[in-house]
């Protein structure tokens, strides 16, 4: 009580002082008092000057760790005379223990490394992603069909539109009703997936409400993934995620070359003079030229598309007097 009312205080000295002035009646100023024993104040006074004893915490710290240490000895050995505890014990069994153990942890490595099972249909590349699943266990017959009869929607293809939809269903006696996508993708993946799905017969689905992501992407593109976020319906059976995968067409199929920059340049049939005859013999002089008596050059350009035809034919120079609609004619024919 004296350290912390000294503390308190803020000065011992002080304090000191004050406890000879209560205890004897004497003035705080007067330097000197006329007793000679030690008496309780006295002890006091001595007792706050006093530092405590290490060797005293260290004994004390001696003693308090080898009875913690026999209190864990003692409550070791009631737990192993336990009868309760040990009958539950028994009960449990090691094996399984030990599965569900290796279970969770492999789910956890796995979980970011999941295999994947790729089956392509046409020019479309679909992917059926082996993640977790709640369903039935034999769903191998549902995937396959999915693979093989969605197809990607042209009008996303040609717009390169890709993204996620989720499409929820339920199965009422092998039967899938209430097919509904939300969110959507637009551009005719909605339709396209829910027709597909509606065109199963349910056999290899228990009856239940099931939900299933459906990605649409396209290889080569770059446009931006919609509804990239999105997730399986929840209280609904979680189906794995099915991937459709088209193909972006090269710049180079589109392409078109300069004749005189090929090294193979197409040719026609039976060489360039076959072709020179060809317009020699249908490119008929037009009567109102005849008339007007109009001679000279028609320059026309023409592209040769992929399966030989002439697409894009121009007449770069006119004559008029229907000169270039007649050589534009015979240009076409071949």
């Amino acid at each position: 009580a004296d350290e912390a009312a000294a503390k308190f205080q803020g000065d011992k000295e002080a304090y000191s002082m004050l406890l000879l002035n209560q205890a004897f009646g004497v003035n705080v100023n007067t330097l000197t008092n006329g007793f000679f024993k030690k008496s309780m104040i006295k002890k006091r006074i001595f007792m706050l000057y006093k530092e405590r004893s290490r060797k005293t915490a260290v004994v004390k710290y001696g003693i308090f760790v080898p009875l913690l240490a026999a209190a864990l000895l003692l409550s070791s050995a009631t737990i192993r005379k336990n009868e309760q505890i040990l009958a539950v014990a028994e009960q449990v069994q090691i094996e399984v223990a030990k599965d569900v153990v290796t279970e969770a942890i492999s789910e956890k490595l796995n979980f970011s490394a999941e295999k994947s099972t790729e089956v392509t249909v046409a020019a479309p590349k679909v992917t059926s992603s082996t993640s977790k699943v709640e369903a039935h266990h034999d769903l191998e017959a549902f995937y396959k069909f999915v693979a093989n009869n969605i197809k990607y929607p042209s009008t996303a293809a040609n717009n390169h539109v890709q993204g996620n939809l989720i499409v929820s269903f339920t199965v009422t006696n092998k039967k899938l009703e209430n097919i509904v996508v939300n969110p959507k993708l637009g551009y005719g993946a909605d339709e396209e997936t829910s027709l597909t799905l509606a065109k199963y017969n349910g056999s290899a689905l228990a009856d239940g409400q099931y939900s299933m992501k459906v990605e649409y992407r396209i290889s080569g593109a770059f446009t931006k993934v919609l509804n990239e976020n999105v997730v399986t319906k929840d209280g609904y059976i979680a189906l794995n995620t099915i991937t459709i995968m088209g193909f972006a067409k090269s710049d180079d199929e589109n392409r078109i070359y300069s004749f005189a920059s090929m090294e193979n340049p197409p040719s026609y049939p039976g060489g360039m003079n076959k072709f020179y005859e060809f317009l020699a013999a249908n490119i008929k002089f037009p009567e109102e030229a005849k008339a007007a008596e109009i001679e000279g050059k028609v320059f026309v350009s023409f592209i040769v598309d992929k399966d030989g035809s002439i697409v894009d034919t121009k007449v770069d120079r006119k004559l008029d007097y229907g000169a270039d609609e007649e050589v534009v004619r015979v240009v076409k024919l071949s």
